[in-house]
């Protein structure tokens, strides 16, 4: 192959083990060369020497690349097969189990009913909502129909669930019963301390109207008609001061947008700043 080293089957280097051998073998070989850089000879014989070393290099890194090529293409074969293994396998692991797996899934949802019901109970026992929020009165009456009405087949949850659930619903019932009771009781006192209030209130305005005079009446009236009167003067005088205002301020604008050549809308800004005073030496008469 060359003067560092003589290899005559590449392949049998892979297959023997030999590769850590022959790589000392060249180490050492080119290793003990010795080059006299200030030659021509020298620099020649050191670039021939790195030039052979490139060369073993890709003489044997192909002579492997060879020999794992066939190696590689049937390790894919190798994983397709095992893939093939494995998803048929799992598949019909799967399938022996089906029946085995729905006969677990049934007994799961059974309990999984059964502690929901439970907890049903529970919650209306407390005056609480499925969602776990206080119940009103109205909602305390419908979580007692829901109660009665009630027809689970609490047989399949087993004999002693079956017995404690009915005893649950039951404890439920009365709970919920007591408690709508109690809370109708103060809906209850509450409008009739409402009434008694109302009653009272009623009886205390008949009690003044009985004591006020009719000239006391009369004079309040006649009282109320005055300062409407005012009111109503004094409401037509405001606003026949703004009809008035308004009518000059409009021709105000008008003189100021024909003399001045601008839009009705710069005319009616600059009346405004007259208006509120802003323009000094300027003064609008109404």
């Amino acid at each position: 192959m060359s003067d560092l080293i003589h290899i005559e089957d590449a392949a049998e280097v892979f297959h023997a083990d030999k590769v850590d051998s022959i790589l000392a073998k060249i180490e050492d070989r080119a290793s003990s060369m010795v080059f006299d850089i200030d030659t021509v000879e020298g620099r020649a014989d050191c670039k021939s020497t790195s030039a052979q070393i490139a060369r073993i290099k890709t003489f044997l890194d192909a002579a492997g690349k060879d020999i794992v090529g066939p190696l590689k293409e049937q390790a894919k074969v190798v994983d397709a097969q095992r893939k093939n293994i494995r998803d048929t396998l799992d598949n019909l692991k799967a399938k022996v189990r089906r029946p085995l797996t729905e006969y677990e899934d049934a007994i799961n949802q059974v309990e999984i009913d059964r502690q929901a019901l439970s907890k049903l109970y529970q919650r209306f026992k407390m005056g609480l909502a499925p969602s776990g929020v206080p119940l009103s009165l109205e909602g305390l009456n419908h979580a007692l129909d829901t109660l009665r009405d009630d027809d689970t087949d609490l047989a399949r949850f087993g004999k002693e669930a079956e017995e404690e659930l009915i005893y649950s619903r039951d404890e439920a019932i009365a709970v919920v019963q007591n408690k709508i009771a109690v809370e109708q009781q103060i809906l209850d006192d509450q409008r009739e301390l409402e009434e008694l209030r109302k009653l009272k209130h009623e009886a205390s305005l008949k009690s003044r109207e009985a004591e006020i005079k009719a000239s006391a009446v009369a004079e309040v009236e006649e009282r109320v008609k005055a300062q409407q009167e005012a009111e109503r003067v004094a409401e037509n005088a405001r606003r026949d001061e703004r009809k008035h205002r308004d009518k000059i301020l409009l021709e105000v604008k008008d003189a100021i947008e024909e003399n001045g050549g601008i839009t009705p809308s710069q005319a009616g800004l600059i009346v405004r700043a007259m208006f509120c005073g802003k323009i000094p030496h300027t003064l609008i008469q109404f």
